[in-house]
């Protein structure tokens, strides 16, 4: 594994953030599993959908790392996200999990969060 995992999660986190799914896509092993507490997805395939979607429905996606712990394949980030949603904006604190696989691929990807909050002003 060239890079750490560590690495690659934050690459994967930047991807996402982007709305750049070509950057993501390299990052994912074949069997990717994806859960949040609205769904789980595995393969490629069904997180490109699932990623498409919601890029379509938040836009203006902001990330703001408050928390990181590695070790060994694991890699856990704590963040705040911050986007518009029907023309309001929202703020989300997410726990997301990340395993890294011996090829340097993720293998799964795991967000925990509780319903978004409206942002004030």
């Amino acid at each position: 594994m060239s890079k750490s995992p560590e690495e690659i999660a934050l690459e994967a986190l930047a991807a996402v953030r982007s709305g750049d799914f070509e950057n993501l896509k390299p990052l994912l092993s074949d069997n990717i599993i994806y859960e949040d507490p609205r769904l789980t997805r595995r393969g490629v395939v069904a997180i490109k959908a699932l990623f498409e979607a919601d890029r379509q429905a938040f836009t203006d996606l902001d990330c703001e790392i408050s928390g990181l712990m590695c070790e060994g394949s694991s890699v856990v980030i704590e963040r705040v996200d911050r986007f518009t949603m029907n023309g309001a904006r929202y703020s989300l604190d997410i726990v997301a999990t990340f395993e890294v696989n011996e090829a340097g691929k993720l293998e799964s990807f795991v967000q925990s969060f509780d319903a978004a909050q409206p942002l004030s002003g």
